[in-house]
């Protein structure tokens, strides 16, 4: 914190070490100490936080998380399943044998390639998935809207 008379920085007490000026004052609302001049009751504040995360959490859910996380790996024991059938339904031709295996090593790096793609898409898909429930909640109540703006600005 920054006194606002000496301009002294990190001050952290209800004091400033430098000037004595009051930095921090009782709360007419939460009775909590706070720093002279914000805006906005920082317990409000907090009590807005933690319904809009409640919000975000009955809204998105981790089933997102976990059905992204199965999408991943079932397509990719899918893709391993097609490589075992391609090696076991010739297995009298040495051209096919010798096709198969030397298409497992690109065949491993994509899959392990597809593995990040598909992790980080999903964390893509959650972050969007998110934001719109937090649009959501702020279209549903204004007033937290206001509240956590006054707080960005101060």
């Amino acid at each position: 914190m920054i006194c606002p008379k000496c301009k002294a920085e990190d001050q952290w007490g209800n004091f400033c070490s430098n000037c004595g000026q009051k930095l921090k004052e009782k709360c007419p609302e939460c009775g909590w100490m706070e720093r002279i001049g914000r805006k906005v009751c920082t317990t409000k504040v907090k009590e807005v936080r933690e319904k809009l995360q409640e919000y975000q959490n009955l809204t998105v859910g981790n089933w997102r998380i976990i059905l992204s996380i199965l999408l991943t790996f079932t397509s990719t024991i899918a893709l391993g399943v097609a490589l075992i059938f391609t090696i076991t339904a010739y297995p009298g031709s040495p051209i096919a044998n010798l096709i198969t295996w030397e298409m497992m090593l690109p065949i491993d790096f994509s899959i392990f390639g597809f593995i990040v793609y598909m992790a980080l898409k999903g964390s893509d898909w959650q972050w969007r998935v998110c934001d719109r429930a937090q649009e959501n909640f702020f279209q549903l109540h204004p007033d937290y809207a206001e509240l956590l703006k006054k707080t960005e600005e101060g």
